[in-house]
């Protein structure tokens, strides 16, 4: 079973030289079911919060900022001796839902048992996973609140 579809949130919104760079972005606004500016002005704003230099999507998780509808959060961590999670295993077993896959260096979406990425990142290690709601036709990037 192919759980990978190809589909890039971030096509005709960025730079052409951005094309890897946008992640993060691109898994907000595909699990959450928002436009890729909504996703890009939230980051952006949860950047300029923490007085960070770049976007903090996997902190805002950890954070259950209320931009980002987290649900509940399921960590996968090393035991020795056995497999760790992958983008594959994760979907098969996570067959309903919306969430966000955090793995090395990268972040991508799953909804309903499906991995929704630039690339195949079905074989790399989850480390967290987040399940997160489908934004309101009401929400305000402003509503940060934790």
């Amino acid at each position: 079973m192919n759980v990978f579809r190809k589909w890039d949130a971030g096509e005709g919104f960025r730079s052409a030289d951005a094309k890897n760079a946008d992640c993060q972005v691109r898994a907000l606004t595909t699990a959450r079911r928002i436009s890729y500016n909504d996703a890009w002005l939230i980051l952006y704003a949860m950047q300029g919060e923490r007085r960070a230099c770049s976007f903090v999507l996997v902190y805002g998780l950890r954070d259950k900022d209320k931009r980002l509808g987290v649900i509940r959060q399921f960590d996968f961590p090393a035991v020795k001796g056995e497999k760790r999670m992958t983008g594959y295993e994760f979907c098969r077993k996570y067959t309903k839902g919306r969430f966000i896959l955090r793995m090395a260096h990268h972040v991508a979406a799953v909804k309903d048992g499906q991995l929704y990425d630039t690339g195949d990142s079905s074989t790399a290690c989850v480390y967290t996973a987040w399940e997160v709601e489908p934004a309101t036709s009401n929400m305000r990037v402003s509503e940060g609140e934790k």
